[in-house]
């Protein structure tokens, strides 16, 4: 995308994915795919983004639904 598009203002990434049960469900894989979908991956985008911004530019990285509080088996819709 970056070499598509060229010099940016800004990135701004809410990307991931993440494992939806009880807390006394959940695996130390099922932490994991948080860990490489969320935190790796904006990570990365701030490894390759930063190259292609502009003077002044900005990179903001969001959490997304899961800073708004516990959630208890939520389902993502699908996209």
């Amino acid at each position: 995308m970056f070499e598509t598009v060229g010099k940016v203002d800004a990135i701004i990434s809410i990307t991931g994915e993440a494992k939806w049960d009880d807390f006394n469900n959940l695996t130390e894989d099922n932490y994991y795919i948080g860990i490489k979908s969320k935190l790796m991956r904006q990570v990365n985008l701030v490894r390759m983004g930063k190259d292609y911004l502009n003077a002044n530019g900005s990179i903001t990285l969001s959490t997304g639904v899961l800073a708004d509080g516990p959630i208890i088996k939520q389902q993502v819709p699908p996209r």
